[in-house]
């Protein structure tokens, strides 16, 4: 069985120690690796990276914030291991659950993206805790990126993630219709539950938030990569089309 790495993009030294603080708690003797992409100017999160011996990758001030390169970087210096994505306001609440969810999906290689279940704010109801035993297959065309397991396997064959969507929003989904245009599940396991919306979100506030602009990258991005048929409401967004640009 692979090994695994805990991928977190941070910019609030807060959140970041309530996130690794409750997954030191919840994890019985040393964590397992876990990477934080740096987005904090004011040497926050690097003090927090150091008090809790985690890996740090920075992004030297580089604006906006861009959540796929932050992943991507991550997966980069991850190597050949598998990936748990968090955010860092995420609080995991279950005893080994990272743990629980990385044997499942090594178990169940059909599924190449499986989320923990969520407590609290989630965008997709079919994410909170059902009390099942076993994964659930998804019906919904994606999963929220809260705290969600990649396999490698799934990163090999379809690469990183798009960097193009530079605001809030839509890479997650994109991500999530790659995965099932390969031919892989998405999957959500309640034996491993994450808390989410109790301390604020450092992405989804002030200048970062643009979802429309994001919608429109998407928009784009699917019809190049020819993912319609894999998006399951019919393609009506209330803006107009990107213009193409002339030749």
């Amino acid at each position: 069985m692979r090994d695994y790495t805990i991928i977190i993009p941070s910019c609030t030294e807060n959140n970041l120690r309530v996130c690794l603080e409750a997954l030191k708690s919840k994890q019985p003797g040393a964590l397992p690796r876990v990477q934080v992409y740096d987005s904090d100017l004011t040497g926050g999160v690097e003090k927090v990276c150091e008090d809790y011996h985690v890996v740090r990758t920075f992004d030297i001030g580089l604006r906006p914030f861009v959540f796929s390169r932050a992943i991507n970087e991550c997966t980069m210096f991850a190597q050949d291991q598998d990936a748990i994505v968090m955010n860092d306001d995420a609080i995991l609440q279950t005893l080994s659950g990272l743990g629980k969810l990385h044997v499942e999906a090594s178990i169940h290689s059909e599924f190449g993206i499986i989320s923990s279940s969520v407590l609290g704010l989630i965008g997709n109801p079919e994410q909170h805790n059902k009390n099942s035993l076993f994964i659930r297959t998804a019906q919904s065309h994606t999963v929220a990126f809260v705290c969600v397991h990649i396999s490698r396997q799934l990163i090999d064959k379809i690469g990183p993630m798009d960097e193009r969507l530079i605001h809030y929003g839509w890479d997650d989904n994109l991500y999530c219709l790659q995965a099932r245009a390969a031919g892989y599940k998405l999957g959500i396991y309640d034996g491993c539950i994450v808390e989410h919306g109790s301390l604020p979100s450092t992405y989804r506030t002030g200048k970062t938030v643009n979802l429309d602009d994001n919608l429109r990258i998407f928009e784009s991005i699917i019809r190049e990569k020819n993912l319609e048929s894999h998006w399951p409401v019919p393609f009506k967004f209330p803006y107009k089309p990107l213009k193409q640009e002339s030749d």
